[in-house]
């Protein structure tokens, strides 16, 4: 089932929509390989160093590109997410559509209100997230890269390959799609017998109530079309992939 911004988007980016939802898994060749990339990008993140946070991604972006046969990609990292009412940038993909000139993916790696550092596993879906626009445009050759279900389905299989090796504290992908399935009875217990008002009460001005966080959903987006070509246009959801596209012309 496509999601609900499907019927607003051309006939063009329709069938782009429908081809990208039908591709899940990127097999990554030699993943084990660059799980000691992921460690230090983990450590320098936990640091607060930004020069070395960006050359730890830099490096696994590489690496990424070399095992997936995709054209080089420049990663700077920045300081302080940007944000307004639609909520926080958390990453940016950019095409300068020059001959010579890779793309560019732009991540913060501190909160925006309170400057912290970004959570790993965040920061790290959120570099995935950028590489997969990257991997549309120039592995897959789809002319435009939507948000749609297989994406995200993508993002994760990158994510699991490199995070879950079923190691020490880490969740293995079958256990964690076991804990989802379990996830609608356990919220429902949590929730009996809680009224509605209680729901939807907020407990500060600066913070969701439950109903509010839960409605929210990673695929929520403040521009009605999630197209790159889409120009001047925020991108914005609540959830760790929160990301602009400039796509190549």
């Amino acid at each position: 089932m496509p999601f609900a911004y499907f019927e607003r988007l051309s006939r063009r980016q329709q069938g782009i929509y429908l081809r990208s939802d039908k591709i899940t898994a990127v097999p990554l060749p030699g993943a084990g390989a660059l799980r000691p990339l992921v460690v230090e990008l983990g450590a320098t993140l936990e640091s607060g160093d930004r020069a070395l946070t960006e050359s730890a991604c830099q490096l696994l972006a590489n690496g990424l590109g070399r095992a997936l046969g995709l054209p080089p990609v420049r990663v700077t990292v920045l300081a302080a997410r940007p944000h307004a009412k639609w909520g926080e940038l958390h990453g940016l993909y950019e095409s300068t559509g020059k001959p010579g000139r890779p793309p560019t993916i732009t991540l913060w790696m501190r909160t925006a209100q309170q400057k912290r550092v970004v959570a790993f596993r965040t920061f790290l879906r959120t570099l995935l997230h950028e590489m997969g626009h990257h991997l549309d445009y120039t592995l897959l050759r789809l002319g435009d890269s939507l948000h749609t279900q297989g994406f995200y389905q993508r993002e994760s299989h990158l994510f699991h390959q490199l995070v879950t090796d079923g190691g020490p504290g880490m969740a293995t992908l079958d256990e964690q799609l076991a804990r989802m399935e379990r996830t609608v009875n356990d919220f429902a217990a949590v929730v009996k017998n809680v009224s509605d008002a209680q729901l939807t009460k907020r407990p500060d001005p600066k913070n969701w109530s439950a109903k509010e966080v839960v409605c929210f959903s990673p695929w929520t987006t403040r521009s009605s079309c999630p197209s790159s070509r889409t120009a001047g246009r925020w991108n914005a959801s609540i959830s760790a992939t929160t990301s602009r596209r400039r796509s190549p012309p």
